[in-house]
């Protein structure tokens, strides 16, 4: 990201960090919930093996992936004094300070098993960024990500809110930028629509497709690229 522009995230979310609202950029604690549990699908077993995760926002998702027996968790997160809390209150984890869209930042890590990005890539070059991230994913290893669609009405608000700060994500954009990947063997991405009845849980995710035409826009893609 540009310095202006890592200056204006690392200040909002800094704030948003202390007011007490532990989902985050999801609409609710439920969303965040199911969000996390979908991930956790497409990365598979976790035991194991070594992950990161970028951005980590409070630390929830490096958390769970520990909780579930991976042996090593590397997380990366912009705002500094997150970090120290979170190093604080879970050290077995691996915590860095840093900018998901930056090469430094992943200077000396290796390569892990999975590596994940969930509500991260709206706020950074999204084709670069997945590309550095699967620079990441060493042989047999997978990348998961989550990002909002631009062509969801709802997801217009943000854009316009933070006036063009936030990017999200076209389904031909994600396509182009999987299908591209260098030494990738397979890709595949799913829509998160809201369901009518959110009573069990807020998503209704479609299958998993190649496709780059919905017949109602999804809020959301998950996405998985994995390497032979």
């Amino acid at each position: 990201m540009p310095g202006d522009i890592t200056a204006y995230w690392t200040a909002y979310y800094d704030r948003v960090h202390h007011d007490g609202r532990p989902w985050l950029d999801y609409s609710n604690e439920r969303v965040q919930a199911q969000s996390f549990a979908l991930a956790l699908e497409a990365a598979g077993p976790v035991s194991g093996r070594r992950c990161l995760d970028v951005g980590s926002g409070q630390g929830q998702f490096p958390k769970v992936l520990l909780a579930l027996g991976a042996t090593r968790v590397t997380a990366v997160e912009l705002v500094a004094a997150t970090v120290e809390r979170c190093r604080a209150e879970a050290p077995a984890i691996d915590w860095r300070a840093g900018d998901a869209a930056a090469p430094a930042s992943y200077e000396g890590l290796g390569t892990f098993e999975v590596v994940t990005a969930l509500e991260v890539l709206q706020y950074v070059p999204f084709e670069a960024t997945v590309g550095r991230l699967f620079s990441l994913v060493e042989p047999g290893g997978r990348l998961v990500g989550i990002v909002p669609n631009r062509a969801c009405p709802l997801v217009s608000r943000p854009i316009e809110r933070f006036e063009g700060r936030y990017g999200a994500a076209l389904a031909a954009d994600v396509t182009r930028t999987l299908a591209a990947l260098p030494g990738v063997s397979q890709w595949t991405y799913r829509g998160l629509h809201f369901g009518k009845d959110q009573r069990v849980a807020p998503y209704a995710p479609s299958a998993w497709t190649t496709a780059t035409d919905w017949a109602e826009a999804p809020n959301r893609f998950l996405f998985v690229a994995t390497r032979p």
